[in-house]
């Protein structure tokens, strides 16, 4: 019989962490849940789960996130797998610059209302090139959920684009219908040269994550499970 605490307690695996992580989601336990029930037995299709992801992540090298098929995004999991950079935690601080921007919007728009009667407000447009599997813009939209009036998410590889649009189609009803959200495949901004929705009387927020590292930092710096289980393109 193997339960919880024997195999978190099994000197064989080190990584602790990351057997939690992988119990949890066998189990579809919370991690709190988790230290509560350290006497459950774990049936034979958990355990096989578990050590298979073990297993690709020690030995393989592969992504804990990819093996989970999931990464928590500001407060949000996010379908990801190899079609996609895995969003890194950092990456939060650029929805809480754009949602502290749009509250400071709002609160012009109050005083607007007050002095003169009725606030002018602009077509507002949201602008996320490069997208990945959707996180910033998704995220910027389930935020403000009634703030845009359309949004663009751009994406050049026709892969990773279709992993945004599972995204999108997982939260597309707490997206709500105040937003026309359009998923392109181009290059960056291509698009806008052909599409008349978009003005430059337009308020527009663009926001972007796109590869920043030069190919020789990233072949000599870069963790070896990054370089060999994450897509180049995604950073160089």
């Amino acid at each position: 019989m193997t339960t919880i605490r024997t195999l978190l307690s099994d000197p064989t695996r080190q990584e602790k962490k990351v057997l939690e992580k992988l119990l949890c989601h066998a189990t579809g336990l919370t991690k709190e849940q988790l230290f509560t029930s350290y006497d459950i037995e774990l049936t034979p299709e958990q355990l096989t789960q578990i050590y298979a992801g073990y297993h690709a992540y020690t030995v393989e090298k592969k992504p804990l996130d990819y093996i989970l098929g999931s990464v928590e995004f500001y407060r949000r999991p996010f379908k990801v797998d190899g079609r996609c950079l895995v969003p890194r935690p950092e990456t939060e601080y650029m929805i809480e610059g754009v949602c502290e921007h749009i509250a400071s919007r709002a609160e012009n728009d109050d005083h607007d209302a007050l002095t003169a009667g009725a606030p002018a407000h602009n077509h507002r447009t949201l602008i996320d090139v490069g997208t990945g599997c959707g996180v910033l813009g998704l995220s910027v939209l389930l935020e403000n959920p009634t703030f845009f009036n359309h949004a663009y998410l751009t994406e050049y590889y026709e892969d990773t684009l279709s992993l945004a649009h599972e995204n999108f189609t997982t939260y597309k009803e707490s997206l709500g219908a105040h937003t026309d959200i359009t998923l392109l495949q181009g290059n960056l901004i291509d698009f806008l040269s052909t599409t008349p929705a978009v003005s430059p009387s337009d308020e527009i927020i663009l926001i972007a994550n796109l590869p920043y590292i030069p190919d020789e930092t990233f072949d000599t710096q870069a963790e070896d499970n990054v370089k060999k289980r994450e897509p180049r393109p995604a950073f160089v």
